[in-house]
C-alpha cells in the first residue's frame, strides 16, 4: 500500500505521506473500488496520478467525509471538515499536512535538482544571495521550499506578488550530515499596511 505513514510536528500539525508507485489507471481503479470519485479531467499522466492519490490519501486520513475543494486563491480546503490542510507533490511523493483550522501553516516538498541554481535571481533577494553560496544547490532547494511553504500558509495568496522581497528568510547553515532537521525563521512582508508576519520553518 502506498501510504507510508505520518509524522507530527510542533503545534500538533501532522504530515501524512503517500508514495505514488502506481500509474494513474491503477490509482483510478483504487478510487473506484473504494467508492471515491474516479473521474478526472486532467490530461497529463503526472497530474492524474496526483489527483487520484490526493483522493486516496485524504480518505486514509479523514474517511469518506473528505471532499477536496479550492478557494479563489486556489488554496485547498475540505468541505464539512473543520481542519486546515496543505498539500505538496514532488515526483512520486505526495504529502498532506493537517492542523487546526485556526493555525497558519504550509508544506512544500521538492526533489533535489541542481538546476534550481539557474533561477536563483528569481526567488532570492540580495541579502539572501549574500549568505547562500551561488554553487550550493541544497541550500537553494531549502530556501525555495521554505518560501513556497510560507506562500501556501498565507490565506490571502493574492497579497504575494513576488517571492524575492516579500518572503524573507533568516540566515541558516547546513550541518555536515546527510540527514538533518533544520529549523529557521521567515517573514512575510505585505505590500499594503498589514503588519509583517513571522513563521518558523522546519526543513
Amino acid at each position: 500500500m502506498p501510504f507510508t505513514g505520518s509524522r507530527t510536528y510542533s503545534g500538533n500539525i501532522t504530515v501524512y505521506c503517500w508514495d505514488m508507485t502506481e500509474d494513474s489507471r491503477q490509482l483510478q481503479q483504487m478510487c473506484r473500488s473504494l467508492g471515491l470519485d474516479w473521474q478526472c479531467d486532467a490530461k497529463a499522466e503526472s497530474r492524474r496520478r496526483e489527483i487520484f492519490a490526493e483522493r486516496l490519501l485524504l480518505k486514509e486520513i479523514f474517511g469518506n467525509d473528505a471532499s477536496l475543494m479550492h478557494n479563489d486563491d486556489l488554496a485547498p480546503f475540505l468541505r464539512r471538515i473543520k481542519q486546515k490542510i496543505s498539500i505538496a507533490h514532488a515526483r512520486g511523493r505526495l504529502c498532506v499536512a493537517v492542523g487546526n483550522a485556526t493555525q497558519c501553516f504550509g508544506i512544500d516538498i521538492e526533489t533535489h535538482r541542481p538546476r534550481v541554481l539557474n533561477v536563483r535571481d528569481g526567488f532570492l533577494n540580495d541579502d539572501e544571495k549574500r549568505w547562500i553560496e551561488a554553487s550550493d544547490s541544497l541550500s537553494h532547494m531549502i530556501a525555495w521550499t521554505a518560501k513556497e511553504a510560507v506562500f501556501k500558509a498565507i490565506s490571502e495568496r493574492s497579497l504575494i506578488k513576488e517571492y524575492r522581497n516579500q518572503i524573507v528568510l533568516s540566515e541558516f547553515s547546513l550541518p555536515a550530515t546527510d540527514e538533518f532537521t533544520l529549523t529557521h525563521r521567515s517573514r512575510f512582508i505585505p505590500k499594503d499596511e498589514k503588519p509583517q508576519r513571522e513563521f518558523t520553518l522546519i526543513s
